[in-house]
């Protein structure tokens, strides 16, 4: 199980942006800021963005920037520490536990 402990709070994406972890022999994961461009609400406005995790899953040894495409799981989240809670669970659901 994946712990809230492990995928760090908030201050830490504002700062390093991207988190991996995972197992080399099993499901690896990364969590990373992204920030999406938004349209202008009126014309001739200024764009804006908005910040988001981007929450990735594959299952190889293999890094992520190796690991093709198809490969990869993606699922994006509020960045904010309801999207968090939805990124610790999610990742609890796709990723089994264990056994010893």
């Amino acid at each position: 199980m994946i712990t809230g402990d492990v995928i760090f709070d908030l201050p830490f994406y504002n700062a390093k942006g991207i988190l991996t972890g995972g197992d080399i022999y099993g499901p690896r994961y990364r969590i990373a800021k992204i920030a999406v461009e938004q349209e202008p609400e009126e014309e001739g406005g200024e764009p804006s963005s908005q910040d988001f995790f981007e929450v990735c899953i594959w299952n190889a040894s293999t890094c992520y920037e190796k690991t093709p495409e198809e490969m990869i799981t993606r699922k994006t989240f509020s960045f904010d520490a309801e999207g968090r809670e939805a990124v610790l669970a999610w990742l609890n659901e796709m990723i089994p536990e264990k056994k010893l």
